[in-house]
């Protein structure tokens, strides 16, 4: 059998894996209460990336129609006990398909297989440390013939960016969340003041607890975050040790968290951040 994709990861691999996914299907919902008349049933399509070098998931799921951001997980091919691609694919997959199986998952081996004579699926397997096969289903997928947007991945496009320990993101929100969904962090050479409406809290620059990062040295400037999502960001922040919050060359903020033996999760707001804060 000829297989244009082979991917293996170890159990621990494969259990950050479905944390990970969890995550992502959590933006569906929404932390903040609307009228039913605004909801629909979620799409979960979603799409996988293979490369030589790396396997990248990208979903736009959302509780309404025009979803607010986009989330997408990389992982490198050194992460992984094997990534055997021919050549760069992309296919349309239902997510919560890949949860249910990944959540049958406690304790064993992870493999991907795709076969060049089959078109509509994607063999996954679990294995015990014997080599057995425990469990084995298809991922339904379809081949996407379209270019999908990775340009979040490329570190290059964050002209300034702030970096928080995960727990002090985490007191972030739960302190400010009180007070409004929408965070802004205005943020100085040395200092990051956090504001909702008029509560704020303010943190010195440390190194491994708050980082700050400007290109051009350039400051002050402002980063801003909505928490419609925030029970996403915030399963997806105790995965991190730093969550990074940066802003693009588009003016859009994304929420980078690295997440060690797997690779980065991030949350990219496509809202413009074009309003104008008094400083």
């Amino acid at each position: 059998m000829a297989n244009w994709l082979e991917l293996k990861l170890d159990p621990a691999e494969a259990m950050l894996l479905k944390k990970a996914v969890r995550a992502i299907s959590q933006v569906a919902f929404t932390d903040v209460d609307y009228p039913d008349e605004w909801f629909t049933i979620p799409n979960t399509a979603a799409h996988l990336c293979f490369t030589p070098r790396f396997m990248a998931l990208v979903s736009g799921l959302s509780h309404n129609d025009h979803p607010e951001i986009l989330t997408f997980l990389h992982m490198p091919s050194y992460i992984m006990r094997r990534l055997d691609c021919d050549e760069s694919r992309a296919v349309i997959f239902p997510l919560h398909i890949l949860l249910k199986q990944l959540e049958l998952n406690t304790e064993f081996s992870l493999s991907l297989y795709g076969d060049d004579f089959v078109d509509d699926g994607i063999r996954y397997e679990l294995e015990n440390d014997e080599g057995i096969i425990i469990h084995s289903s298809t991922l339904p997928v379809t081949e996407f013939e379209g270019q999908v947007d990775l340009s979040v991945l490329d570190l290059s496009q964050y002209p300034m960016s702030i970096g928080l320990s995960s727990d002090l993101f985490v007191r972030v929100i739960h302190e400010l969340e009180l007070y409004g969904s929408t965070i802004r962090a205005v943020v100085s050479e040395n200092e990051v003041v956090f504001l909702v409406v008029n509560h704020e809290l303010r943190f010195q620059r440390e190194p491994g607890r708050c980082e700050i990062q400007s290109d051009a040295n350039e400051y002050p400037f402002v980063l801003k975050f909505d928490l419609q999502h925030k029970s996403a960001f915030l399963n997806a922040a105790v995965l991190s040790e730093m969550v990074w919050i940066r802003k693009t060359t588009e003016n859009l903020t994304v929420l980078d968290c690295p997440i060690d033996h797997l690779g980065n999760l991030l949350f990219k707001f496509l809202m413009m951040d074009d309003e104008v804060y008094p400083i």
